[in-house]
């Protein structure tokens, strides 16, 4: 069986086309939980606005985790709280919707099931 951590750690690739410009991202679909989504569309005026934004992107970090996104001077801009905060959040939020459309189709290694 599965442990909870080998399925939050499997990676998907997937292209982002923003404006022209083709990204490639790697992320972990399993990182996505009810837990993450509650931190990313939760009521943002119950926290204070710093609180929440380090929250957000906290959930982004968990669930990104490579891209082929560089500086001004070619090297690879690494994942980090403070590279997220200033990647424009159509970027971002492309992900999520990746993540979406896969978990809609069943793409988990196998089939969709409706059986428990």
């Amino acid at each position: 069986m599965p442990t909870l951590a080998a399925l939050q750690a499997v990676t998907e690739t997937a292209t982002l086309e923003f404006y022209g410009q083709s990204i490639k991202v790697k992320y972990r679909p399993g990182a996505l939980t009810i837990k993450v989504e509650r931190l990313l569309f939760g009521d943002a005026g119950d926290e204070d606005g710093d609180r929440r934004r380090d929250q957000v992107l906290e959930a982004f970090l968990a669930i990104i985790d490579s891209w082929d996104i560089t500086e001004a001077d070619g090297k690879k801009l690494a994942v980090t709280k403070e590279s997220l905060a200033e990647v424009p959040r159509e970027v971002l939020y492309e992900v999520l919707r990746k993540i979406g459309e896969a978990s809609a189709r069943g793409k988990n290694g196998g089939s969709p099931s409706s059986t428990a």
